[in-house]
């Protein structure tokens, strides 16, 4: 049973933008767009952006720029590795450019996303790739002034597209008719009656929790539209800074189907390599690395 979705995006600094002569409210939108931007927002104490590269977020951040080119990670039958491609190996060039030609990115690396989220609350960087649920750490654990923070679509390089995830329900199937029943009806009354949710909204926003973040649409029709409106009802968040991410038409591309997180692990070194070597070889790096992890992929189908 689906609760919540998100899509990957960018979190930029709004005020930094206006500093450097770029409409806060029109985000880089293509990678061309992206890295120009980051090279003229970086200065002596601000990188353009930060990327994580560890805790298999390197990975899952990776698939996620894939997708904008519209490559893929795998096979649809989850068989065969194809990130060892001309698109992978663009993702990875990008970086490179602008982590030693540019410069416009942090010397240090080796970042998770609490990582690059401190980053951009303390005004070390102007961009980072984030989803909307981060809207609530950034305000009740740093404290920032959300109006000082925008979110933009990923930018794209042909794909059309960004990683989207979530979470659902999983009921035993195991269980009897009865506990099932109970914990389905339970799941529907928590999660999806309408006077719960308003009840929720409103004691999340008196207690200074972000409401209004914007999720991905899992719904249609007057459903949806009454969330819409309970949401913005009670919204404490600047809705007009995500107009930007909102109003975007991006196919929603779910993660990899096969050894995903082992996958995400591999691809870390990969990406940590080309952020810390300026020697690097993006080719030679994803060729060895789709080749080990088709041993992983081989082993898990029993080939």
């Amino acid at each position: 049973m689906p609760q919540n979705a998100y899509a990957l995006g960018i979190y930029y600094n709004r005020k930094m933008f206006k500093a450097a002569g770029l409409n806060p409210d029109k985000p880089p939108t293509t990678w061309e767009e992206f890295r120009g931007y980051a090279k003229q927002l970086k200065s002596s104490s601000v990188a353009g952006f930060a990327e994580t590269s560890t805790s298999n977020q390197g990975g899952w951040h990776f698939t996620n720029w894939m997708y904008t080119t519209g490559g893929d990670m795998q096979s649809s039958d989850g068989k065969q590795a194809l990130f060892a491609s001309d698109k992978g190996i663009s993702v990875l060039q990008l970086l490179k450019q602008m982590r030693f030609t540019d410069q416009s990115m942090t010397k240090q690396q080796l970042f998770t996303q609490a990582d690059t989220l401190q980053l951009l609350a303390t005004n070390k960087v102007a961009m980072v790739v984030m989803a909307p649920d981060q809207l609530n750490t950034l305000k009740t654990q740093y404290q920032a002034n959300l109006e000082d923070f925008g979110i933009g679509p990923m930018p794209q390089n042909g794909g059309n597209a960004a990683l989207t995830g979530g979470n659902i329900f999983v009921f035993n199937p195991k269980a009897s008719q009865d506990v099932i029943k109970a914990a389905f009806d339970y799941v529907i009354y928590s999660n999806f009656d309408l006077s719960v949710i308003e009840d929720s909204y409103a004691a999340q926003s008196a207690s200074g929790q972000v409401v209004g973040a914007p999720t991905n649409i899992l719904f249609m029709g007057d459903f949806q539209k009454k969330l819409d409106a309970l949401n913005a009802k009670y919204a404490n968040v600047p809705l007009q800074n995500y107009k930007p991410f909102t109003d975007a038409q991006l196919t929603l591309r779910a993660e990899p189907r096969n050894q995903t997180q082992k996958m995400y692990s591999a691809l870390d070194s990969v990406v940590q390599s080309i952020l810390t070597n300026a020697s690097a070889d993006p080719q030679k790096l994803l060729q060895q690395c789709a080749q080990q992890f088709q041993q992983v992929l081989d082993q898990s189908s029993g080939s």
